[in-house]
This record gives C-alpha cells, structure tokens and sequence, in this order.
C-alpha cells in the first residue's frame, strides 16, 4: 500500500471521505390492501413478503437484483421505505428500495424479510430473526447480513393502534454458479439460433468465453462489457473471410472470440 492509499484510508477512519454509492434501480413492491370491515392482519405486512402471496416486495425486489446480476453488476440494497396507513375503506401498505452496487465485494442477489403484527409483535419479531443471518448464510452457502435497522410500523384500526415490526435481509449465493452461463445446440445451426436468442443486450466479460464446437456448446461469465449480441458465423464455401469484413463494415464494434473449422465448415464466434 503507497503513501496515497495510506492517507486515504486514514481519512475514511476519520469519517473525511464517504464513498458514494452508485444507484443502479429502483424496486416498488405491491400495494397491498386490506378492507378495514373484515381485514386479515397477517397479510397487511405480508405483502412485504409471504408464501401466502405470489407478488410480493421481496419476490420483486430479488427478482431485480438477478436481472442486475446478469447485466454483470454486483448488487445490494438500500433506503427501504414501508408505511402503512388507512385510506377510504382499506388498510394500504406500500413499500420500495434502491438497487445499488454492492460496496463489499459481495453480490447480494436473494431478499427476504421476517415480521410480526399483533399482540406481542415485538417479542415474536425478535425470536424469528435471532439467529437468522447465521441459517441464511448456511442455507444459501454465500454471505448474508441485515439491511438497515427494524422498522416499527403503527396504524389505527377501529380505534386500536396496530403495530407491526419488520426487517429485511440479503444473502450472496453461489457467486460461481451465478455467474457463469452455458449455452448449448444439437448441432451448429441450433447453437447459432440459441446464441442469437440468449445473448441480446446482455454484459460479459469476452475473457471468459469457452468454445467447444465439438459437443456445440460455448460458456461464458457475466462481466462489464456491454453487448448487443454473441453470433456465430458460418460457411462452407471458403467466403468466411469476405464476409467478416462485410460484417465489420456494417457493425465497426465487432470483435472476434475464436474461431475454427469444423469438418469443412469455417466458424467464427464474433461480439457486436
């Protein structure tokens, strides 16, 4: 470490620099209602997440972090907001986030929340996430923490104040496993086809690409170069070379992978 980086660390101990955070999204989770005639409680902060609803904050906001994952972004989560409150005839819940980059080198890609409403919520709240990040850590075999502080949430129902408390988690899983893709055809105009279908507007990292045109199947890992698409070309009439330059004439960011033969079939796999 040089005498810049020594500095620079001191004063980020000393509180003088704060790294800003680079917000990649924004999630709204469901607006959840309730009527207040017959109302069931357990799901006026269940839409923030249950087994008992499909579309939830949690499913929406995971789901976002995964399409951020594919575009090779580290992910995390921050500035949760919920509220809930009476309007008209129903009990409203809301909810939304920030998707950012992740700041720790980890890339939180799973969202969860546990929470309690009623008589004795707080109690119940704090048994059901004692211990939680430790099982999420296990189960899904990456780094899992609490994001942000327990929210307490009151509103007044029939004249009753009601009270839930709610906190959320993310967990990294398998990095490895989330990062890489295989792609794989029958033969060479299946894998072209497929290629063409799964590669669109994506961002990988051109290093990591692996071609085995033996068993037809090319891999890759998600990184930070934006793409428009991943093609193989083909031709058995010994034109490939004109055509390539046909090709980059048209598409000046065409860059080359690899490229071979196959019995008498030329190939190229090329990124545009």
């Amino acid at each position: 470490m040089n005498l810049h980086e020594d500095i620079h660390r001191i004063k980020q101990m000393m509180g003088l620099i704060t790294e800003q955070t680079r917000v990649l999204g924004r999630v709204l989770g469901p607006v959840g209602k309730q009527p207040i005639s017959n109302p069931d409680l357990d799901l006026v902060h269940g839409i923030l997440g249950s087994k008992r609803i499909q579309d939830d904050f949690t499913e929406r906001v995971t789901q976002s972090l995964k399409e951020w994952n594919n575009k090779g972004y580290k992910t995390d989560v921050t500035n949760i907001k919920i509220k809930t409150y009476i309007q008209g005839n129903d009990i409203i819940t809301e909810s939304s986030c920030d998707i950012v980059e992740s700041m720790d080198g980890n890339s939180y890609n799973e969202f969860t929340t546990r929470g309690s409403i009623g008589d004795d919520f707080d109690t119940r709240h704090d048994g059901q996430i004692d211990g939680l990040v430790d099982r999420l850590t296990q189960y899904y075999g990456g780094n899992a923490k609490q994001v942000g502080k327990p929210f307490v949430i009151s509103f007044n129902f029939n004249g009753t104040n009601v009270s839930y408390k709610q906190s959320f988690f993310v967990v990294s899983s398998d990095n490895e496993k989330e990062s890489k893709t295989t792609i794989q055809g029958n033969d060479i105009n299946d894998l072209r086809t497929k290629l063409k279908e799964q590669t669109q507007n994506i961002s990988i990292d051109p290093n990591s690409v692996i071609i085995d045109m033996d068993v037809y199947k090319i891999s890759f890992n998600y990184g930070n170069k934006k793409i428009q698409i991943m093609s193989l070309i083909f031709d058995d009439k010994g034109q490939l070379s004109d055509r390539l330059v046909m090709i980059k004439s048209k598409n000046p960011t065409m860059e080359i992978i690899e490229q071979g033969k196959d019995n008498n079939i030329d190939w190229v796999v090329v990124i545009i």
